[in-house]
């Protein structure tokens, strides 16, 4: 979105931040989809809900692989782009 290819406009910083929000709102319905396919006993389809034990534990084995795999590819992207940051400035020469 900050570039416009694949036909969207090119939006600079604003489209950064679309791009961002976008990806985080992705994420949660994402999450709440796989909860609503995996889990039947959860919030979303039960009308009368209590809070246990058991159900938190059945919410953290469904999302936290979710959200550490997000956590983790973006986390990796980031170091990676510190280090080919690194390569360009151990590498430039100024012009003589």
């Amino acid at each position: 979105m900050i570039f416009g290819y694949f036909g969207a406009p090119a939006m600079g910083l604003m489209g950064a931040g679309y791009g961002t929000v976008a990806a985080r709102v992705l994420r949660v319905l994402m999450s709440l989809a796989v909860l609503y396919v995996k889990s039947p006993v959860l919030v979303l389809r039960t009308t009368d809900f209590a809070f246990t034990r058991a159900i938190l534990r059945k919410y953290l084995n469904i999302t936290a692989p979710i959200i550490a795999g997000s956590l983790m590819w973006s986390g990796g992207i980031f170091t990676y782009q510190l280090i080919m940051g690194g390569w360009v400035k151990l590498s430039w020469q100024p012009w003589p």
